[in-house]
């Protein structure tokens, strides 16, 4: 798995930055250079077990670096046809499971965060914090930096993540009607509507 991520972040340079647009052009193209939509799917899944102590965060990276990649092929002739052909397959219905369950975690961590940081900038205006030690308002504020470094690298997963639903579901909708499916998709719905409803979120 190493070595395919390692080849991942090459494609990536290639496909998603700008600096590289011409030889991204020809990557881009289903009929010069075929990249097997299948690979990113496979690997999608293959990443959830890297083998390291830090495995769940370390699948983010490659699974970030993925969906920024299918966002520009799927688009393309060749590409989406090979995304499409995918539907139905067990492979494809365990990846689309993988990225439901990603895009929950990730818009659960930001939402969670904002709320913290909306509470911390609350405090600041009280006459509780100001009476707090210079030491103990130090360490709440490197804590808000870290929360604000943090909420900004889940939301653009995040982000990343919600788009590709959105887009898999116009472009393999049968996949997506499934009884199972259906059910997932309504539980992560349900719980972002939970969330955002509830009396702690303040927002």
């Amino acid at each position: 798995t190493s070595v395919r991520t390692q080849f991942l972040e090459i494609l990536f340079e290639l496909v998603c930055q700008q600096q590289h647009r011409s030889i991204g052009y020809m990557v881009e193209s289903a009929d010069i250079v075929p990249i097997p939509i299948p690979g990113l799917i496979a690997l999608y899944i293959d990443v959830e077990r890297t083998g390291t102590h830090n495995q769940f965060y370390d699948k983010f990276g490659p699974r970030y670096h993925i969906a920024r990649i299918m966002r520009k092929l799927h688009v393309r002739p060749g590409h989406r046809e090979m995304l499409v052909a995918q539907t139905g397959t067990p492979r494809y219905h365990h990846f689309l499971n993988l990225v439901i369950n990603d895009s929950v975690y990730m818009l659960d961590e930001s939402l969670s965060l904002l709320n913290k940081i909306h509470h911390h900038e609350e405090l600041r205006a009280t006459g509780e914090y100001a009476a707090l030690s210079a030491d103990d308002r130090q360490q709440r504020e490197n804590v808000y930096e870290d929360y604000k470094k943090r909420v900004v690298s889940w939301m653009d997963l995040g982000s990343e993540t919600t788009h590709m639903v959105n887009y898999l579901s116009s472009l393999t909708t049968n996949s997506f009607v499934t009884e199972d499916m259906v059910a997932r998709v309504a539980e992560m719905l349900n719980f972002l509507l939970k969330f955002l409803a509830s009396n702690n979120t303040a927002l």
